[in-house]
This record gives C-alpha cells, structure tokens and sequence, in this order.
C-alpha cells in the first residue's frame, strides 16, 4: 500500500502543468530539387518550466511534392506575456527521418508564435518557423495553426493570468492588471504593499507580516500546524502523530505553492552524534509519511538538529518530552 500511495504522489507531481497541441502546417522548401513544398501535421506535447518557458516535444509527418518526411522535434519555448494574447519564441533541434535520394538528416529550427486563450485549458495557436536541414543542404519556411489543451494541476489562485508555479505576487487583488510576473503593473497599483508580502494594503488585513513569512489572500501568516512528539530513543510514529501528519498534509494540500523543511530534535540525554542522527531519523519518518499521504518530493526537505534549540529545560521529564519533536518550516 505504501508503494502505491508514493507512486501516485509521484505521477502527481509529474502531471503538473502540461499541455497537448495538433497543429497543421505548410512548408516551402528552398534550394533543394527533390522537394517543393509540404503539408505538416504535427502533434505536441509541452512541460511547464520556470521563468516563462516550456519545453515541448513535437511529432510531425509531411505529405506533399516528391518524398514524404518524418520529423521528431524539442524544442524550448520562452512566453513574453500572460495576457490573453500570448506572444512567444522558440529555439530547438531534432531528427528527420525520410527515404530514397533524399537524406535522412539532423535538423535545427527556430521560430516565433501566439497563442490566444479561449479559456484557462484551451489555446489556439499559430506560428511561422524556419528549420534548417543539414544533410541536404535545404531550408524550410513555413506557417502552423493548431489548437493546445493544458492539463495537470496548474492552477491560478488569485485569477490574475500568470499560473502560481511562475506567480511572484500570487495574492493579487482581483481586477489589477499585473505584469508577466504575475505583480502588480505600477501604473495600475492604486495602492502600496508597505509589508512586501504580495498583498495590496487596501485588502491586506495583516498590514506589518515580518519580511519573508508566507501569507494568505489576506495577507495573514499561514499557521505551520505540526507538531510532532516521540518517545524516548524512538523515531516510530504513534497513531496520533499519524493524525497530526495528515491534518498537516491536508494542509499542504490546500496550499500548493508551499514548500517546507521537516526539522527533527532529541533532549539532551546521550552523545551529540547520537541525537544528530536520531533526529534525522525522526524529521524523515514525517517526511516519508507526508510523501504517503500525498505531498510532492520537491515540496519538501528534512534535517536534524540533535539537542539544538530546546523549548524546555532538559531537567525534567517533562521538558525533556517537549523538545523530542519535530516541526516545520516555511522555506518557499
């Protein structure tokens, strides 16, 4: 069962943020005599990445004058805007695979599009590209059409256009107009965020949040509700610190765009190195619990802090109790 539950974490974690496109297209080639001009169907398939790119795969088959081609194509795609109209570039490379005189050859192409959201799933797009075939000395001019689905867990929060993975300002007001970045345009902001915290002071209700504390649409601190105890030379989790693990994953689930480090601590009792790594061993067995429940990996980091830290004095049964814990940390 556990295998199965860190399994589906993972294929969740995988589907984030993609998208699927067909496109039809239409080639001129030049120089070459073999070859005149080519219909293009092409099928795609693109990865989400930061700082406004994507990464998509093409397959492409061309039907036309003289030899039939087969293409397969990756190119990286760099978005300008997140407005409805979405202007891009591309750059890439990839293999072409054809048959008689004509080579099969390595390939580079490059090219500039838009795309137009009709609504957050469905684009149209339209492009026009160069590509240069090396083996036959032959250059490809040519336009495409098509259509994109985006599937996955890409969401937008604040409603703003910009998806919360690339969203620096993920709390925007609804109705301001932001930038690429998903922050405010400064000739739009009728407002100040005196705090830092990506929220307007107009709505934020937590006007002074100490720079780098996480918040919420109220610019409000996100409680961090995990809080850990074991037994005495234990880093096995009892039932009701199961419990507290999946309350704190419900809330991570609630929270997509937090990631947290696990910190695990002991008492004073026994060696430093001892209790560094039976605190290691504690902060993992949360870490390992909140994977089985369904927190992505890259969401979350541990470590442990041996005797470090204390919240109690270590003189009594009960302080000593206190401090073998484990918490966690907003880091992102």
């Amino acid at each position: 069962m556990n295998k199965v539950l860190l399994a589906t974490s993972i294929v969740a974690c995988l589907t984030y943020g993609y998208e699927i496109g067909v496109g039809v297209g239409y080639d001129k080639i030049t120089k070459s005599n073999l070859l005149d001009k080519k219909t293009n169907f092409n099928i795609r398939i693109g990865k989400e990445l930061p700082k406004n790119h994507i990464l998509r795969l093409e397959l492409e088959r061309s039907n036309g004058s003289g030899i039939d081609l087969s293409r397969t194509l990756l190119n990286i795609e760099h978005y300008f805007t997140h407005n409805q109209l979405q202007p891009y570039a591309f750059l890439g490379a990839g293999y072409q695979k054809s048959k008689d005189e004509y080579k099969s050859s390595m390939l580079a192409d490059l090219g500039i599009g838009a795309k137009y959201h009709i609504n957050p799933k469905w684009d149209i797009f339209g492009e026009i590209r160069a590509l240069r075939d090396f083996a036959n000395n032959d250059n490809h001019f040519g336009a495409m059409v098509g259509l994109d689905y985006k599937f996955g867990d890409a969401k937008d929060s604040d409603n703003d256009g910009v998806l919360d993975s690339v969203d620096q300002c993920p709390n925007t007001p609804a109705g301001v107009e932001v930038d690429e970045n998903g922050c405010a345009l400064i000739s739009q902001a009728q407002d100040k965020d005196s705090d830092n915290d990506g929220v307007l002071d107009s709505v934020d209700q937590c006007p002074k949040t100490p720079s780098g504390v996480k918040v919420d649409n109220n610019g409000c601190a996100l409680p961090i509700n995990l809080d850990v105890h074991f037994a005495t030379n234990s880093a096995k989790l009892t039932p009701q610190a199961q419990a507290k693990v999946a309350k704190f994953a419900d809330f991570l689930k609630q929270h997509t765009d937090i990631k947290v480090v696990i910190e695990g601590y002991t008492d004073n009792r026994g060696s430093k190195d001892y209790n560094i790594k039976l605190s290691q061993r504690r902060a993992q067995s949360v870490y390992d619990e909140l994977i089985k429940d369904g927190i992505c990996m890259n969401r979350l980091s541990y470590k442990g802090y041996g005797p470090a830290n204390p919240i109690a004095p270590n003189d009594t049964k009960e302080g000593r109790a206190a401090n073998r814990r484990v918490v966690a940390k907003i880091v992102e």
